[in-house]
């Protein structure tokens, strides 16, 4: 399965629509009113399988590692 997700931004501010597609199909999309600038370190969205970091929630405790098989990881960013 390919995973993405697409942010529109809206102009001159940090809120904007994201979109989920599961094989490039739209699944979802959410608002988001406001976003956080400049408080996660460089590295923090590249851990792959687990969080070593800051969570996206507070229901669990970094690292949260995934039991499963990741087959393959690629990071296309820019416009598509």
């Amino acid at each position: 399965r390919e995973l993405r997700m697409t942010f529109t931004k809206d102009e001159g501010r940090l809120s904007g629509t994201a979109t989920l597609y599961v094989d490039d199909i739209a699944v979802g999309d959410a608002r988001i009113e406001e976003g956080i600038p400049n408080s996660f370190s460089i590295e923090d969205p590249f851990d792959i399988g687990m969080d070593s970091g800051s969570t996206v929630v507070p229901d669990y405790a970094p690292p949260y590692r995934y039991e499963g098989v990741i087959e393959e990881v690629v990071f296309l960013l820019g416009a598509l």
